[in-house]
């Protein structure tokens, strides 16, 4: 085994066909036991030896990952785009899911949703913005919390709201690694629907482009010969950190956002167990204290109900890839094709040409897959800066 930068160790083991039992030991340097995992043996079902990968924490039972993982479930159960180079189906799986290095959610029937943080929060050896993140971050256990944390950093702290370069480096990092759950989230107490993560992220995403004008006119400002990389790395960093932001559209700040979940898990026409990992899993998790670990655990489940067409009813599965696409609305998490068409009512005549321009390059570039020649790519660009 290999210890990992996540503070766990790893390993790669064959699977059975017919599952398999083991037990973990820690051992000297001679490789004799030294201790036993308490408890009974562990048991791995053929299923979830199909998984790309398992995680478990010594002495308790269980698995902490789930049955699909991510990328190789998910990918086992989507196909490429369609011929005509229309968006993905829903079902394949997101860049969230595939850049996931946190743990993966696990299905459950009741709250064993956990409060538990583990890490070391040591800000000895950083400065200014990052020094105020980690110090903040050791009382932020939710994201919500962590969103109040950047919304302090960027604009209740800078003067006229207007966030320097120290603080949207470092907040960017902080976010990446939220999104990524490299810093995980774990529930924070009380009950906080999405529509609070919203609202603070449409304060946090003003302020950035407050910055970025700010930024910009000093750079239009100077000459050419004088260039200021500082605001252009601003300018670039606060974009980049805005996609990291969760979604403040109009249906996402009232009140009762993303309640499409609770219809689903209420359903008659799927099994109780099912239901009530729905409802456990996604439902009440999402409403109680949303955070980025809802989206994998959604697109967890949805690999599942349609590994196997036909186990489920399909309005049902319909009804469930609708919500995890609105789920990758909220965490920005969904298709460029996607976020263009929701842009496209908005616009005036010359943004909505522009806009379905770069939809229709962008279509034709997905459709050649990863081998695509340069000529797609370079109008893909064009249309998106011209």
């Amino acid at each position: 085994m290999e210890w990992g930068e996540s503070d766990v160790w790893t390993c790669e083991l064959p699977g059975e066909a017919a599952g398999a039992e083991f037990k973990i030991v820690q051992v000297d340097g001679s490789g004799s036991p030294v201790e036993w995992e308490p408890g009974s043996n562990r048991r791995v079902t053929t299923e979830e030896l199909q998984a790309l990968s398992l995680s478990l924490e010594w002495g308790r039972q269980g698995f902490v990952g789930n049955r699909a993982a991510p990328a190789h479930g998910l990918e086992a159960a989507s196909s490429a785009s369609d011929g005509d180079g229309e968006a993905p189906p829903a079902h394949e799986p997101t860049d969230a899911t595939r850049q996931w290095v946190g743990s993966f959610p696990s299905f459950m029937r009741s709250n064993e949703h956990s409060r538990e943080r583990r890490g070391r929060w040591d800000s000895s050896s950083v400065q200014g913005a990052a020094r105020f993140l980690v110090e903040q971050d050791a009382e932020s256990p939710s994201w919500l919390h962590k969103l109040q944390t950047l919304k302090e950093l960027l604009v209740d702290r800078p003067e006229r709201a207007r966030p320097e370069l120290d603080a949207v480096a470092a907040a960017f990092v902080y976010a990446q690694w939220i999104a990524t759950g490299a810093v995980p989230c774990v529930e924070g107490g009380g009950h906080h629907r999405p529509c609070h993560h919203a609202t603070l992220s449409r304060d946090i995403f003003q302020s950035l482009e407050w910055a970025v004008e700010q930024a910009l006119e000093g750079v239009g400002a100077r000459q050419a010969s004088e260039p200021d990389d500082a605001s252009t790395s601003l300018a670039v960093l606060a974009r980049k950190l805005q996609g990291r932001l969760p979604s403040f559209q109009s249906e996402f700040v009232q009140s009762t956002p993303l309640t499409s979940i609770r219809d689903i898990a209420h359903r008659n026409d799927i099994p109780q167990d099912l239901k009530l990992e729905i409802k456990h899993t996604i439902q009440n998790k999402l409403h109680r204290n949303a955070g980025p670990e809802d989206l994998i655990a959604s697109e967890a489940m949805l690999a599942r109900v349609t590994q196997t067409p036909g186990e489920y009813e399909p309005s049902f599965v319909e009804a469930f890839r609708s919500f995890v696409s609105e789920l990758r609305d909220f965490f920005n998490a969904g298709s460029l094709d996607r976020a263009l068409a929701a842009l496209l009512p908005g616009l005036d005549e010359a943004g909505q040409q522009a806009a379905q321009l770069l939809q229709q390059r962008t279509r034709a570039l997905v459709s050649l897959g990863a081998d695509a020649p340069l000529q797609p790519i370079t109008d893909a660009l064009h249309a998106a800066t011209s």
